[in-house]
């Protein structure tokens, strides 16, 4: 018959005992999280923060395509095109916008990148004063 639990596993969970009586006696405690500590870590992992910083450079970007000309159109014919003779025709074509255009295009790419900025800060006033209220 079986008389009871083995020599080895008793020492053994003894073992296991003893070695974590230490860690039960002494749990760590975690550092308290402050109001201004707890805003700090919001603005830096808020999702939605990153997303309208995000824009700010997409706008940024973008400003730099306010002075771009369209692309120039190469239009290549061939054959009869102009009565019986055989003969080729090349056409060149570029679109040149109004020359005030590009100071128009400049002065939205500024205020959309400017209403991008703002809504970061709309945005991280808002969190910081939502995690002040929790």
């Amino acid at each position: 018959g079986d008389a009871g639990p083995k020599p080895n596993t008793v020492i053994a969970s003894v073992g296991v005992l003893l070695l974590a009586c230490p860690l039960l006696g002494s749990a760590q405690t975690t550092p308290r999280l402050t109001v201004d500590r707890a805003v700090a870590t919001a603005l830096e992992q808020n999702l939605g923060l990153a997303a309208s910083r995000q824009e700010v450079d997409i706008q940024r970007v973008l400003r730099r395509t306010s002075s771009e000309l369209a692309p120039t159109a190469f239009n290549w014919t061939f054959g009869n095109t102009n009565g019986p003779a055989f003969d080729d025709n090349l056409t060149v074509s570029q679109i040149i916008p109004w020359p005030g255009r590009f100071g128009a295009q400049r002065k939205l790419a500024e205020a959309r990148i400017g209403l991008a900025g703002t809504q970061v800060d709309a945005r991280s006033r808002q969190l910081a004063y939502a995690v002040r209220m929790a």
